[in-house]
């Protein structure tokens, strides 16, 4: 029992690590500080990496572009990348985050569609004896949370976060390179981003997937919107 609660500890630390860098690299990019987000979103990288072969790293460590050669991505090096795009994009160098974003997309997109196992509950003891052994006997302690060096499956929230990785390729493609493929990747965020919602069952489905999704919508509407209206006017313009 000691094991399994050192276990959970470890990977509560591990996952928290990682969290607790993007988070404050978040603040301070807020803070209009990108330096220090810079070196925190790297932090969180490393932090994320711990323990991984790097003879065969995930990730080029020079353009952060996912190695497709390495196997899917562990959820924590999917966050720490995005973040890392994210940032990148939002500082104006488009060039470094575009490659990064088409390469988390078809990493999402080659993850299993399939949820992990559960654990099977042991049955209850039908005789007396065995009904009193499982009283005197020490609890089972609940199975240690996911610490996120796994890969994720594509759950409803996964789907939402490649359609927002698709808004961002759309938006990045609209303002450099091709007015009309940032339209389309854009039009395909929302679609995903509205079928999700969609398929969701209302009673159950997880709180925040719905989130990730309805954010994505509304931000995938806002930004075809604008798309279509300079296009408009342009064509005005001719």
């Amino acid at each position: 029992s000691n094991g399994i609660i050192c276990l959970a500890v470890v990977s509560l630390a591990l996952l928290l690590a990682t969290e607790a860098a993007l988070e404050y690299a978040s603040f301070m990019e807020f803070k209009q500080r990108p330096e220090g987000a810079e070196a925190l979103y790297n932090l969180a990288l490393a932090e994320a990496a711990q323990g991984l072969d790097m003879s065969n790293p995930p990730y080029n460590p020079k353009t952060f572009v996912l190695n497709e050669k390495a196997g899917p991505p562990s959820q924590n090096i999917l966050d720490a990348i995005t973040a890392i795009a994210t940032h990148k994009a939002r500082s104006g160098n488009i060039n470094a985050a575009l490659p990064i974003y088409l390469s988390l997309l078809k990493a999402r997109r080659y993850l299993s569609n399939k949820p992990p196992p559960s654990v099977v509950p042991k049955r209850k003891p039908t005789s007396v004896w065995g009904q009193f052994i499982e009283t005197v006997s020490q609890p089972d302690y609940p199975p240690p949370p996911p610490d996120g060096t796994q890969p994720p499956w594509r759950s409803p929230e996964e789907r939402c976060q490649e359609a927002s990785l698709s808004l961002w390729i759309g938006e990045i493609l609209f303002a450099s390179s091709s007015k009309d493929d940032g339209l389309s990747w854009t039009r395909d965020s929302v679609d995903a981003a509205e079928e999700q919602l969609r398929n969701m069952d209302p009673l159950n489905e997880d709180k925040t997937a719905k989130k990730t999704c309805r954010e994505c919508l509304s931000a995938g509407l806002d930004n075809w919107g604008r798309m279509v209206v300079k296009l408009a006017k342009e064509e005005e313009q001719h």
